[in-house]
This record gives structure tokens, C-alpha cells and sequence, in this order.
């Protein structure tokens, strides 16, 4: 009887160290203004690290969101041109934390200034 309890207490410990081993890393990404109003963003060393993008407006309504899962880079650009000019928040959403950036969309393009990058 006691052999399945200890087999059971292994693998309940083993499971544990992995879930507080895994997303322990920070999420590396890029993110600048490629053409007049689209968004360039590249995250690396996702192997381990689900993350959610959304785009939101001012009043933290979700104009986009997408889910990553799993892969070694993610990259892609965002086109923003289809909405109206005002102030929106780029999230990124990893783990337990929360990093968001300002961005204005203008009818020259967008502004972005990475250094009011905030994390939540």
C-alpha cells in the first residue's frame, strides 16, 4: 500500500517543480513603427511562454486580441490604419505580468514612445 502513495508523492512533487520551473523567463520582444501606421512586434524564446496581445482604446475596450501558444519567435505586424485617430494602449500579457504602451494613432502615423512602456 505504501509503494502507490510514494509513487503518487513523486509524481505530485515532480509535477509541481516543473509548474514553478516553467515561464520563469522573461519574455524578449521588439516592437517599432515600420510604415505610417502599422506596428512591428517580435517576441523570442517563447518555447515555454504563452502570451496574449490586445489592442485597446482609451477607455480599455479590446479592439484586438490574439493568443500565442507556442513556437520559438513570434513576429508580425499589426496595421492599424482602420482606426480613427486617437490614443490606444498596446498589452502584452505574459505569465503573471502585464506590460503596456501607449500609442497614438495620427494621420501622419503612429506614435510610439518605448520609454512610457509600463508593466502591471
Amino acid at each position: 500500500m505504501k509503494s502507490p502513495v510514494k509513487i503518487l508523492s513523486v509524481l505530485f512533487l515532480l509535477f509541481l517543480g516543473n509548474i514553478g520551473f516553467a515561464n520563469t523567463g522573461e519574455l524578449e520582444f521588439t516592437i517599432k513603427n515600420t510604415e505610417s501606421k502599422t506596428l512591428y512586434f517580435e517576441a523570442t524564446d517563447l518555447i515555454s511562454q504563452p502570451f496574449e496581445v490586445q489592442i485597446q482604446d482609451k477607455d480599455g475596450k479590446v479592439v484586438f486580441s490574439e493568443y500565442v501558444v507556442n513556437g520559438n519567435n513570434f513576429e508580425r505586424n499589426y496595421n492599424l490604419s482602420e482606426l480613427p485617430n486617437g490614443e490606444y494602449f498596446f498589452v502584452l500579457v505574459a505569465n503573471t505580468k502585464t506590460q503596456v504602451l501607449p500609442i497614438w494613432v495620427e494621420t501622419s502615423g503612429l506614435k510610439i514612445e518605448l520609454e512610457k512602456l509600463e508593466e502591471l
